[in-house]
């Protein structure tokens, strides 16, 4: 392995896509109709797309992935889980992988006056433990690992340099750990990786332990409000799919309303059933259209697309754990911002599912999706 360097801190089918709606916990098929940066990401994204009467929409290049890594983190499954990640990448995309390890001075010792020793002490181990970790690692494209000095001890900090560096090396998508169990805990505590999350303006691709056996990628769970800012999010995932050859899965969880105080006189319980039915059907047939239309786009790249309606009360995250062990995905897309239910999703959504999920999360965000996409056109659902 070459030896570390440092950075100073300076459709497959023509029959139309299933749709489906869960009610108590029942998969029921809907009928369907045919409609006339500093930056880190999170899974491979970027590179120029073809004209859209091409087959792979994606056009071939290197992209260049920031890998975060604890060089003090003892070897288990967050690490193989990273590593298989990269593993499977590699087979659709050419990948360039740089490790970078943020090395915070502040912990290397306690005194000022000794902290020039203590630092040596501390990048020296730095170095032998990124070896330890990489000198088994058999992946193309990977690059010697580098080291990020870095003086605050501030998860906050640590992510924004790390941004920077990511932005400054042009690189498409950083994959981090979730959290780690040992070593410098601070740095991968899920702290860090939701700062990266909040705060990138490029993909974020994020790896936990509680990884189930996938083969592949064949399978890729989109959660979705249909709205205009996810459709930007979807066409970036379609030209990704096509490559990886994968079908999309969008999951699209319909608000329950709130149950009536009924103490009040206000609604009547019968009064609220009928609001209520009234309410889903609306919804089951705004998704069934809206959902026609993206698959309909979908299928002009060879991607297969199937939608799963959730109406069953709870939280949108549970839902999409639910969706991902049910349907066996190995990897969950994620828009880091979208429409009226944008502050869920950039905070609680995402990061339960982020620190539960059984495989890879791939969070992106509207913008960056849509400022490399000016090659596709389509439409989406304009929020509410």
């Amino acid at each position: 392995m070459p030896s570390c360097s440092y950075v100073k801190d300076s459709s497959r089918s023509s029959r139309e896509p299933p749709i489906y709606s869960r009610n108590r916990g029942r998969l029921i098929q809907l009928p369907t109709t045919r409609s006339p940066g500093s930056n880190i990401i999170l899974f491979p994204i970027g590179g120029s797309l073809m004209k859209s009467s091409a087959k792979n929409p994606v056009a071939r290049k290197s992209r260049k992935i920031v890998w975060a890594l604890d060089a003090f983190e003892r070897a288990g499954a967050l690490q193989r889980n990273a590593i298989r990640t990269l593993q499977l990448m590699s087979k659709s995309f050419s990948l360039e992988i740089l490790p970078v390890f943020i090395l915070q001075e502040q912990l290397a010792g306690p005194s000022l006056e000794f902290s020039p020793v203590w630092i040596g002490h501390y990048r020296s181990a730095a170095e032998q433990g990124l070896r330890r970790i990489l000198q088994n690692v058999k992946i193309p494209g990977l690059l010697p690992p580098r080291i990020l000095p870095h003086t605050s001890t501030s998860t906050t900090a640590g992510a924004t340099s790390l941004i920077q560096f990511a932005l400054k090396q042009k690189a498409e998508l950083i994959l981090t750990n979730t959290h780690s169990k040992s070593g410098l805990k601070r740095m991968f505590l899920g702290s860090f990786a939701e700062s990266l999350l909040l705060r990138s303006p490029i993909p974020v691709l994020t790896v936990g332990p509680h990884y189930r056996s996938v083969p592949d990628f064949r399978r890729i769970l989109f959660p979705t409000e249909f709205g205009t800012e996810s459709f930007q999010v979807f066409k970036r995932l379609v030209a990704e799919a096509a490559q990886l050859k994968s079908e999309v899965i969008l999951l699209h969880v319909i608000p329950y309303p709130v149950r009536p105080y009924l103490s009040a006189n206000v609604i009547f319980p019968s009064s609220y059933w009928n609001m209520l039915q009234d309410y889903l059907r609306n919804e089951r047939e705004r998704t069934e259209s809206t959902s026609q239309t993206w698959s309909e786009f979908a299928k002009r790249y060879g991607v297969k697309i199937t939608t799963i309606v959730d109406e069953q009360p709870g939280s949108l995250w549970e839902a999409v754990l639910r969706a991902a062990d049910e349907n066996k995905v190995g990897l969950i897309a994620m828009e880091a911002e979208s429409g009226p239910v944008s502050a869920t999703l950039a905070g609680s959504a995402v990061r339960q599912t982020v620190r539960h999920a059984p495989c890879p999360v791939w969070i992106i965000g509207s913008r960056y999706a849509q400022a490399h996409l000016k090659a596709f056109a389509g439409g989406g659902r304009k929020a509410a």
